[in-house]
This record gives C-alpha cells, structure tokens and sequence, in this order.
C-alpha cells in the first residue's frame, strides 16, 4: 500500500508540473468570486468500509469473546474546489459496525477520521468529471463494552462500573479516485449552479497510532489496531461552476 501512495503522489506531482508548462495559474483569480472561472462542490457520502482487525480479534478470542466484523457502514461528507484542474477538499466521516452480544456485554466497534485532500481533474467532459485524490489526516476507532442487564436506578449505583470504553487514534493517509456528474439546474452570465452526483473507491491507511485508552485512562499494550482497508462510497451535493470553467472540454 505505501508503493501506491508513493506513486500517486508521484504522478499527481507529474501531471501538475508539465501542466503548469501549458496553464497560467494566477491564484490571485481566486479571490474575485464574481469572474472566478472554477467550480466547487459540497457533499453527503454514503457508503462501506473494511478494516484489518486481524491482531484485534485474536486478543478478544484468548478471553472468549465473539470476533468483530471487519465491515462498516460509513456516513459522512466533504467538499471541494477546483482551480485549472488543481483539486482542494476537505472530508470527514463517521463508521459504525454491527452490536454483537459478547458474555453479557453489549459490543460495537465505532470510530471517525478526516482529511485535507489534493488532486487533480484527469477527465473533465461535459459536466463529468475523473480524479485522483490524496489525503492527509487523523482518525479515531473505539470498541465499547456494556452490560446487557435491566437495571434499577440503585443497581447502577451500587456498581456503576458497567461500561469501559477502549480506544486509540491515528495518523492517517487515503489514496482515492473519484467520478463525478454534474447536472446544472440555474445560471446566470457568471456561473451555473446544480446537483452532484458521485462515486468515490480508495484506500485508508494509518501508519501511526496512538496508545490504548480506557475511558479516560492510559493503558499498556493492547494490539496494533489502526484504519487500514478499502473503501466505497456515493457522493450527493450541490455546487457550482463558474462559466470559464472547462466543463464542455477533455481534459488528459
């Protein structure tokens, strides 16, 4: 995974730079909203997720609890702008896997993460749109334990103690491609505006992590857990071009 990274870092800094041979970027452009000549883009993604557990169920089968499913469901949103096919965005999501019952717990594996993005517009046709994108970030994942009883308001305060949380945070990395349609619905002589509709596929990676809390204390050991896997996703939004942007031409 890190070679990929490594090469799409590589060609977007490629594309970018013999671009730049045949593109005038005057990034003073962007701060005259009325004339501005790119686009921008606010969106809902919906969508799965899949992440390593392999060391993190091995430690919940030497205490005979119930391995976690690897597959999430993901929820979350972003945006970005586009500039002379230069890609800036930001993203943040939200996972959740299924509750399992574990010897009289109540168990769900949760977590978020987030990331500043640049890429670029490979393909721009008519309104539909091919990128890559690469992230910089952070993310958190959570595993929650609580007791599966009926309880009465004195039980609880005789042994509060019913639930531990343990969790961990990271350094995060994705590499991502994305398509893009957008259906322009109003315009005037300066810019359109319409709906989004998208799909986005890539990689999440986390090469640092943090140590184990529980609750709010430090805890030693505890298994190399981080968001590791592939992913796919749908994006639904709005946004908006500005009539220079090249929307009616390829781009290669």
């Amino acid at each position: 995974m890190q070679r990929i990274l490594l090469i799409l870092t590589f060609s977007l800094v490629t594309i970018f730079a013999q671009d730049k041979d045949h593109r005038d970027y005057h990034w003073k452009d962007w701060k005259d909203w009325k004339d501005w000549k790119g686009s921008a883009r606010g969106y809902f993604m919906i969508g799965g997720l899949q992440t390593d557990l392999g060391d993190f169920n091995d430690d919940l089968s030497r205490f005979g609890y119930e391995d976690m499913d690897d597959k999430f469901f993901s929820l979350g949103g972003g945006g970005h702008v586009v500039k002379n096919g230069l890609i800036f965005g930001i993203e943040g999501h939200g996972f959740m896997g299924e509750e399992k019952l574990n010897q009289g717990y109540n168990t769900r594996l949760i977590g978020g993460y987030g990331f500043v993005n640049i890429g670029y517009e490979l393909i721009n046709y008519k309104n539909f749109s091919l990128y890559p994108l690469i992230g910089l970030g952070g993310g958190a994942i959570e595993y929650s334990m609580v007791q599966d009883a009926r309880l009465s308001f004195d039980d609880v305060l005789a042994d509060p103690g019913r639930t531990i949380t343990l969790r961990n945070a990271g350094f995060m990395i994705q590499a991502a491609l994305g398509t893009e349609f957008f259906y322009p619905m109003h315009s005037n002589e300066h810019h359109e505006w319409g709906l989004v509709f998208g799909l986005r596929g890539g990689y999440v990676f986390t090469p640092i992590t943090s140590d184990w809390w529980a609750n709010e204390d430090k805890i030693s050991g505890g298994p190399d857990l981080g968001i590791n896997g592939p992913y796919l996703r749908l994006t639904i939004g709005f946004g908006g071009n500005g009539k220079g942007h090249a929307s009616d031409k390829s781009k290669y």
